[in-house]
């Protein structure tokens, strides 16, 4: 709720003029909608409570997640603090517009999952359940989460012309690379909350603290050539720095980093050829039509073939899908194959 109604405030705060001020007003809003909604969600309000050995013990724990949640805000803000400091405000704005509205769909489709995950995954207590938990999360949401993501790569030019003009063209190509990084989001995204399930906070910060410094470093070393190098490098890292978060997670929870790739694998193979196709589609058939008519004949035809690409190549992996998000929902008695 708080995410639709803050982009709701940006976009009519871009609409009417106001610049990148549209997107600090985004931000508060979501804030203060967040704030206020849990205040009146909830009968409990907090009050002061000390035992030395639980504050010891809870420090210990909480000082890595702190450190991370210090480490990841300032992640996020890394390129526009650079881009600021190197090209300026108007590069900035640009830059931000497309990161923004990428994020705001992380934030839908992501954001409450991993909210969710750390108590769930909290009462899991054997390292066995707690990684069948998480191969199954990351199946589930990369199943929704990339052809989103990627699908928004092809169409996001048209996005931006439609919703906020042509002064903002140049955040169409920044949009389409970082959508583009959302996939390595869907997987990134629960690294935290499952390692700090398994009471590996100090690897919650390694993890943050390595991302950090690598997207500081390819920044810097992009930032000349300007925001679209930025977006560029910034999407290469996240990809780049799976691998190292993978290795993490077989320490703290022993799933082997070919499983977790095994289990994405359809749903990255259909969303990437879904979004192939739709790019040729619109560079060789719709080039010439207005915005709105891209957009209205892309999102249907990415919606047929993506489920297509997995019902034809991937049928047992729409079963497993089943499974885990409708298990107690029998599955229609069709002899698949695959």
């Amino acid at each position: 709720i708080a995410t639709i109604a803050g982009g709701v405030v940006g976009v009519a705060l871009a609409a009417s003029g106001f610049g990148v001020w549209a997107l600090v007003a985004n931000r508060l809003a979501i804030s203060a909608i967040q704030t206020i909604t849990v205040w009146l969600s909830i009968s409990w309000r907090p009050h002061f409570v000390y035992v030395r050995q639980k504050f010891l013990d809870m420090f210990r724990f909480g000082m890595h997640l702190g450190a991370a949640q210090v480490l990841g805000m300032l992640n996020t803000r890394i390129p526009e603090l650079v881009i600021s400091a190197f090209i300026g405000l108007t590069a900035v704005g640009y830059y931000r517009l497309g990161s923004r509205t990428v994020s705001m769909i992380s934030d839908v489709l992501i954001l409450p999952m991993q909210t969710a995950t750390l108590s769930t995954f909290s009462r899991l207590q054997e390292r066995g359940s707690l990684a069948g938990a998480y191969l199954r999360l990351t199946r589930g949401c990369a199943a929704f989460t990339f052809p989103v993501f990627y699908g928004m790569a092809v169409i996001a030019p048209d996005l931006v012309l439609l919703c906020f003009g042509e002064r903002w063209q140049p955040s169409g190509a920044t949009m389409t690379v970082l959508a583009v990084f959302g996939g390595a989001a869907s997987l990134g995204n629960f690294f935290q909350p499952v390692l700090a399930a398994a009471g590996k906070s100090h690897l919650v910060s390694l993890y943050s603290l390595s991302s950090a410094l690598a997207n500081l470093v390819v920044v810097i070393a992009t930032v000349h050539f300007g925001i679209l190098a930025v977006a560029i490098g910034f999407t290469l890292r996240a990809y780049a720095g799976i691998p190292f978060g993978l290795v993490l997670l077989k320490r703290a929870i022993g799933v082997p980093p070919i499983e977790v790739l095994k289990r994405l694998a359809p749903a990255f193979t259909a969303a990437t050829i879904m979004a192939l196709g739709l790019a040729v589609f619109r560079w060789y058939f719709l080039e010439n039509l207005d915005p709105l008519w891209r957009v209205c004949a892309l999102v249907p035809a990415g919606a047929i073939i993506y489920p297509a690409f997995l019902f034809l190549f991937h049928r047992r992996y729409l079963r497993s899908l089943w499974a885990d998000l409708l298990p107690d929902v029998p599955i229609w008695r069709l002899r698949w194959g695959g």
